[in-house]
């Protein structure tokens, strides 16, 4: 007996009689198990519904030192509808090593946020990823997030001078760890004895030869012997860029198949029929050099699926089993935001079976079809996209009624859109510009949000309906095809864990962690204290369930609060170690290549105008010049209260690096898990791969017991690294071993702390900088790498004295230790300009190459420890700012360089559609490309014309 939830099957079971392509196969009891598992896909859906995301962003590329404006539309997956069920919303700024820079809270309000993002603090130019997300989307993985990359370019040497655009291209392939997650494609081969050997995934083949790799996607999913089918491929070259030529299967007799084409992508389309003997897929680049790759053997039991889209006004669906599969009851879902909108079941036969879908009554968007058993094995699952019917509702329509453009002139523009609706808008100087739109809320919300990887040109996909844009978009899905909802979890046949609850208001939760084994953290009484800097306060009280966990719900607040957690149980000596549930950051995805490749302006949203104007004068920008002033007698001198905010301030870190770390934020992260605090050096280590070597260091000529005693301290009574690996662990060893080694080799200048030994980042010496005080060299003994970004040969510096120091600018080494935990530590920067460390020290005959000067900011007050209290912030929601401009009404025209005219995240008609933009232009601005985007309370995503 099978256990059936009969609401589901009764609404399930209406959808498969309204099918038209019905059998006898559903008089049988065969179709109940089919019935069950539509009904629980069905049922997944309605309880856990997914959300989606999009950003309208103000412009295509960044200046360091610009601000980045965005209006976010957060819908229903299933309904396309404004969400109602998260009410916060997380954007975030993160490098091309993955490091998350900047991160925005923002409260969700029917659907919609706002918000900014300042590029001032920005250590380094390059691609970077603005991706966004609500705490519930984090259950489905970093793809169901909001993601894109911006080229954020050098601030220009001269303000208004946007010609040369540049960027540091090596931050992200050199200097920096990447730490972004490299997509792990099930696909990859293994090989054996030279030959590669595929391994089967979800799916997809791959083969790896020749530093090539070949992907293939058999529609439907497989490779069945004796089946024809057709088969998608994809084939890049190790870093992954695409190769175009030609390919043609080579069966091993007298003639080859037919040639395919390889287009610019990597991607083409061929129809084979596997079968027992081997098979070569063979491919001639453009530059007449041929590959071949050995195809995987097929299964011999299975289906193929053939869908035809190309069909005028419908879609066409081919099954074909083998003979082994006759007789059984198959059913098929046709799925769209993860709900069910047809199925149907059917009898396997020796002859395919057949039916067909109406385009006219198919959702917009991407579709997936899934075939499967009454025991949820999927035997074959295809995508197709649909796109919608151009309609003027949808539509945003702009006529600039200002004829002529002027410099610092006022710009008026009439919309026409739908009654009552609320869009963005932004516009910005063609002129500027560094680079193309890629896709808007229409794409994202219909396409690139249901597909694997980056979608180039989406917009293409929504021009036309006709044959070639059909055949395009069919390969997409082919190659492409990311199941946004797993079949397998929906229908459960696969467990399911809501680790991440909805977030609809501000929540702090967490769970207590046991200091000791055995002790006890269910039913504690936790108490919460708030502080914010205007003398707000907040204050709660919670148990503890049995696990430790503990929730409060707060009210609407924002900026950043003190709080104060204090767990209490039975005896005041009890210690816990309290953690908070905000680390769900989702893992950061790779980059592609055609992500860091320039986009072409395209020729929409461009305003039309009469002509332009320019002012004759223009009152000029005031640089900054040195003016003698007269001299005058100081009476009092001030004193600072606290003289170390100016000595040690981070601006001279920061100056010149390229690298931050917040030590402050990891500890929380740490704490909030109910870590351990971790050694300084020992995390560095573990958060960038290329800070290696020892983390002890000899410091000075001891004796021989005091070094003995000196390493074990530091190494916890174990060997260190270059002690003798046969006995790891016998003291007697590491002890002879100490006494052996002579002080001298470790120690190259004593007075100033410069060593053979400790910390190197990449092979390279570092300067340590505690609070802008020269503190040491460590390192100083290993040879460089030959990596293709230096200019200089793979050297090593000698253990002769490696130079003489002739100035210094402090006496802080002599006091001052290096930090030995991580809370310790405020911030940490990280700089390879060769002028830096120059600044702290200086040699009269230099033998050291490229060092590494890592900037070191501590605290210098602490809390004493008190049991069951963690001290930490909270993070409100970030008040959005205000895009401002000059109000050339009141003020005479001057020299303008705004790159984006205008940014308005909420324009709304009126309830004729109907409604007025304003602003001004800068003093330069010849031609205006203007974006407005939005989504209705039904769903439909607007967008100009």
């Amino acid at each position: 007996m099978v256990r059936v939830c009969g609401l589901w099957v009764v609404i399930v079971l209406e959808i498969f009689c309204k099918t038209a392509c019905l059998s006898r196969a559903q008089e049988r009891d065969d179709v109940l198990p089919l019935l069950e598992k539509a009904a629980r896909v069905q049922q997944f859906n309605l309880l856990y519904p997914q959300e989606k995301v999009y950003l309208h962003f103000d412009n295509t590329g960044y200046f360091i030192g610009e601000t980045i404006w965005f209006k976010a539309y957060v819908v229903r997956a299933d309904t396309g509808k404004p969400t109602d069920l998260s009410g916060v919303l997380y954007v975030e700024l993160l490098n091309a090593a993955g490091d998350v820079v900047e991160r925005r809270k923002l409260e969700v309000e029917e659907g919609q946020a706002r918000g900014d993002i300042r590029l001032d603090k920005l250590l380094s130019s390059g691609f970077y990823e603005v991706r966004a997300y609500t705490r519930y989307m984090t259950n489905w993985g970093t793809g169901a997030c909001f993601s894109r990359v911006f080229p954020i370019f050098e601030k220009p040497e001269r303000v208004g001078d946007y010609s040369k655009a540049s960027i540091d291209r090596s931050v992200s392939r050199y200097r920096i760890l990447d730490m972004r997650r490299q997509e792990k494609h099930e696909d990859a081969s293994q090989t054996e004895g030279g030959v590669p050997v595929p391994v089967r995934p979800k799916g997809a083949y791959g083969v790896e030869r020749h530093d090539l790799r070949l992907r293939l996607y058999p529609e439907g999913g497989s490779l069945v012997q004796g089946l024809e089918g057709r088969v998608a491929f994809c084939l890049t070259d190790k870093m992954g860029m695409p190769l175009s030529g030609i390919g043609w299967l080579d069966t091993g007799e007298d003639s080859s198949g037919p040639v395919f084409p390889v287009d610019s992508l990597g991607r083409g389309l061929f129809s084979y029929t596997p079968s027992e003997s081997s098979v070569a897929f063979v491919f001639t680049d453009s530059k007449g050099q041929t590959y071949r790759f050995l195809l995987p053997m097929p299964e011999r039991e299975g289906c193929v699926l053939r869908v035809n889209t190309l069909l005028g006004d419908r879609v066409d669906v081919e099954i074909a089993s083998t003979s082994g599969l006759e007789g059984q009851v198959w059913g098929m879902t046709l799925q769209n935001g993860g709900t069910v909108v047809a199925a149907h079941s059917f009898l396997t036969g020796s002859a395919p079976h057949m039916f067909f879908f109406s385009r006219a009554d198919m959702l917009s968007g991407v579709s997936r079809i899934t075939i499967f058993d009454g025991n949820g094995r999927i035997w074959a699952e295809r995508q197709v996209f649909i796109p919608p019917v151009p309609s003027g509702a949808d539509s945003i329509r702009m006529r600039a009624e200002t004829g002529l453009l002027t410099s610092c002139g006022k710009v008026r523009l009439s919309v026409k859109a739908s009654p009552n609706a609320t869009f963005s808008f932004s516009a910005r100087d063609v002129a500027f510009s560094t680079g193309g739109l890629e896709g808007d809320v229409r794409t994202w919300m219909l396409l690139c949000s249901e597909l694997r990887g980056y979608v180039l040109h989406p917009e293409y996909y929504f021009e036309s309906d006709d044959a070639a844009h059909r055949k395009a978009a069919d390969m997409l899905m082919l190659t492409q095809g990311w199941r946004r909802y797993d079949w397998r979890v929906m229908s459960g046949m696969e467990p399911f864990e809501l680790s991440q609850p909805v977030e609809n208001q501000l929540y702090l939760d967490g769970q207590v962690f046991p200091e000791r084994r055995r002790q006890k953290v269910g039913g504690l009484k936790l108490n919460a204290y708030l502080y914010n800097q205007v003398g707000e306060s907040l204050t709660g009280e919670t148990l503890t369930d049995s696990a430790g966990r503990y929730v409060f719900s707060l009210p609407d607040c924002s900026g950043r609060w003190s709080l104060f957690l204090k767990a209490k149980g039975k005896k005041d000596k009890d210690d816990y170690r309290i953690g908070i549930h905000r680390s769900y950051s989702p893992v950061p995805r790779a980059y592609s290549w055609e992500e860091m490749s320039p986009i072409p302006e395209s020729h929409g949203g461009q305003l039309k105008f009469s002509g332009f104007e320019d002012v004759d004068t223009l009152a000029p920008l005031r640089e900054k010049k040195n003016i003698l002033l007269p001299a005058v007698h100081v009476d009092e001198r001030w004193v600072y209260e606290n003289p170390r905010v100016v000595w040690e301030r981070e601006s001279v870190g920061r100056r010149k690096s390229f690298l931050y770390y917040d030590c402050d934020a990891a500890m929380d992260a740490i704490s909030d898990k109910g870590g351990v605090m971790p050694a300084f050096e020992d995390w560095l280590k573990e958060r960038n791969g290329y800070f290696s070597g020892d983390t002890y260091v000899m410091r000075d000529e001891t004796s021989e017991e005091d070094w003995v005693e000196e390493l074990k301290l530091a190494n916890s009574g174990r060997n260190p690294d270059y002690a003798d690996e046969d006995n790891p662990g016998k003291n007697e060893d590491f002890e002879v071993l100490a006494k052996s080694m002579k002080i001298g080799s470790v120690v190259i200048d004593k007075e100033y702390n410069i060593y053979k030994d400790g910390l190197t980042y990449d092979r390279r010496p570092i300067v340590w900088i505690i609070d802008n005080a020269y503190h040491s060299i460590t390192g100083a003994n290993y040879s460089f790498p030959s990596n293709p970004n230096w200019d200089y040969e793979h050297k090593e510096l000698s253990a002769r004295p490696m130079m003489e120091v002739v100035w210094c600018n402090s006496h802080a080494h002599e006091t001052v230790e290096m930090p030995l935990f991580l809370d310790e530590v405020k911030s940490v920067y990280v700089a390879e300009d060769q002028t830096t460390w120059r600044d702290f020290i200086r040699f009269r005959n230099e033998n050291m190459q490229m060092p590494v000067t890592v900037f070191v900011y501590t605290h210098h007050s602490f809390f004493g420890h008190v049991n069951g209290l963690r001290r930490t912030y909270f993070q409100g929601y970030n008040v959005p700012s205000t895009f401002e401009m000059n109000d050339y009404s009141v003020l005479p025209p001057m020299e303008d360089f705004r790159r984006t005219l205008y940014w308005n995240p909420d324009v709304r008609t009126d309830e004729n559609g109907e409604a007025i933009i304003e602003f001004y232009n800068n003093s330069s601005c010849r031609e205006i490309r203007v974006s407005a985007e939005g989504i209705a309370p039904d769903g439909r995503c607007i967008i100009n014309e």
